[in-house]
């Protein structure tokens, strides 16, 4: 039997839909003794779902396969690999078992920061001793597993699948995963109930999303299934899938599964699929109802400059160029986090031990697709939105950001940059994640990937855009660092103008050069977006057919 018992209801009062609340213990005991009855014998729970592992140990799971979850790692903690296996001793204290069939990291993201390796080492040695027999991780998004692959061994992963979030087919993963011998569970295969409801039921922040619903009703009407039928036949049909985990918060509830889930699934209607993030991720619909946004300002940044290699390390005004960058964006008022996302390559090692020096959040991904790193630091960070901030920029204006933020939130735009003439060196873009999501999805030339936003920009069709319209006439100022020339044009003008804790602005450069106008003499007449024009002309060697 593929269906798995999720425990979650067994601790809490969780789920949009749960109008019983927490599952007494009775009723408990009388659920697990059906579910055993009928062929199901996979219990999915957590160290974090209340006391639900200690209620669990109390009925009896012995002769159950049990997988449950590590919580995130709290930061005072000193000795990482004592504080693991304390978790996973106190699990099994509490469930009186001797081993777990699988432990699952519920912040899988913890694996790829600085305590990633120990927290691994660590479950790889209960895992040799006995005490767990998979070790794995349990996502949000299928795209947070490619940098978890390449660097660990995982035997079981626990993802999102359903009706409306195709994301495990679409990204290939579910066929990858299978090839790769790691075992598949999916969860959410309700939406934690959503998709069960009828529409009188449905709270208005879902109303937005209308014309989904009604695709989903006109189906349902013209297959004669139920929405509990539909949901579970689906999954269950996935030979990809080794378990579908559903939350049960009575018997009842439990023998209509089991009636509902035997019979035959008609093929879904693409036209059913979304990749709306903020509906298939239920982490976002609490966000988005109080109208807060997470807006992550993400600098990329490498050291492998042809023009000027370790550019974004060299000393200006007497600190290296990417603190100039990082202290500007801290000081919008805007965006909340600040990510430095650097490539995998050993010589971004040195930025990597800066930002871990200066306490400044990074990620490392592709040095080439930088589509991808932008996608894997915005989805670890659960960005709503990305400012696109480069790491040659250190000039960067932060009112100039603030009031480009505020046009993408003002006009509910998906990309939101600078328009008209304005100087090389300003560049900011505004993202939701919802587009970037979709370009990491679907953009394939080699443009597309080494830069984050021309797939969108070529797309107008598929996205809403806008611009930022405040410059007219001053294309032709230089404020960026690609050359040494414009390296020695910032020196003058950092000499003049940084004043510690005090970033000067756009207004102050201009008056600056209007004093100085031979300053502009120094780096002129050097080529504007050459890298982008390279990546264009592969682009075109690439298309020519032998």
């Amino acid at each position: 039997m593929k269906l798995a018992i999720g425990t979650v209801q067994f601790g809490l009062n969780y789920g949009i839909a749960n109008r019983s609340g927490q599952v007494n213990q009775r009723e408990a005991r009388s659920i697990l003794g059906y579910a055993k009855a009928h062929g199901i014998d996979t219990l999915d729970t957590a160290i974090t779902y209340g006391d639900c592992e200690t209620r669990l140990g109390e009925i009896g799971v012995t002769g159950w396969q049990v997988i449950s979850k590590l919580p995130a790692l709290p930061v005072h903690v000193q000795d990482v690999e004592t504080w693991v296996r304390a978790q996973v001793q106190a699990s099994l204290a509490r469930l009186r078992m001797s081993c777990l069939r699988g432990f699952l990291l519920h912040r899988p993201e913890q694996l790829l920061g600085k305590h990633g390796d120990e927290i691994y080492c660590a479950l790889s040695a209960l895992k040799r001793q006995g005490l767990i027999e998979k070790i794995g991780v349990s996502i949000y998004n299928p795209g947070e597993l490619d940098p978890l692959v390449r660097r660990f061994n995982l035997d079981l992963v626990q993802a999102p699948f359903n009706i409306l979030d195709r994301r495990l087919i679409t990204s290939g993963w579910m066929d990858r995963l299978a090839r790769m011998n790691i075992e598949l569970h999916a969860r959410s295969v309700f939406l934690q109930g959503l998709l069960l409801m009828p529409n009188t039921r449905r709270p208005d922040k879902f109303n937005r999303w209308q014309p989904i619903w009604q695709r989903w009703q006109r189906w349902l009407a013209e297959t004669g299934l139920t929405p509990l039928q539909a949901c579970l036949r689906d999954a269950l049909r996935q030979t990809g899938i080794a378990r579908v985990v559903v939350g049960v918060d009575s018997l009842a509830q439990l023998e209509e599964i089991l009636r509902a889930a035997e019979g035959p699934a008609p093929d879904l209607p693409e036209a059913l699929h979304t990749n709306e993030i903020d509906l298939i991720d239920p982490a976002r619909w609490e966000k988005h109802t109080t109208q807060t946004r997470n807006i992550v300002a993400i600098i990329q940044a490498r050291m492998s400059s042809s023009r000027l290699p370790g550019k974004v390390l060299m000393p200006l005004a007497g600190k290296p160029v990417l603190e100039h960058v990082v202290s500007r964006i801290r000081a919008c008022k805007t965006v909340g986090n600040v990510v430095i996302a650097t490539s995998t390559d050993r010589t971004d090692d040195a930025i990597q031990a800066w930002c871990e020096t200066e306490g400044i959040s990074h990620y490392r991904g592709s040095l080439d697709d930088v589509l991808d790193r932008y996608y894997q630091a915005a989805m670890i960070h659960k960005a709503d939105a990305v400012v696109r901030i480069t790491a040659d920029c250190p000039a960067v204006d932060p009112t100039i950001v603030d009031d480009v933020v505020k046009g993408f939130l003002a006009g509910g735009y998906d990309y939101y940059g600078l328009s008209g003439e304005f100087p090389d060196g300003l560049d900011c873009t505004v993202f939701s994640f919802a587009a970037l999501e979709r370009a990491w999805h679907e953009a394939k030339l080699k443009s597309e990937r080494e830069h984050v936003g021309p797939y969108v920009e070529k797309h107008p069709e598929l996205f809403k855009i806008g611009g930022y319209k405040k410059f007219s006439g001053l294309s032709c100022h230089r404020w960026t660092l690609d050359e040494p020339r414009d390296y020695e044009f910032l020196q003058a003008v950092f000499a003049r103008l940084y004043q510690e804790g005090a970033p000067f602005l756009t207004a102050e450069v201009l008056a600056l050069l209007d004093r100085e106008p031979e300053l502009m003499a120094i780096n002129s007449n050097i080529v504007r977006n050459e890298g982008y024009l390279k990546s264009l002309a592969e682009d075109r060697k690439e298309n020519v057919q032998p």
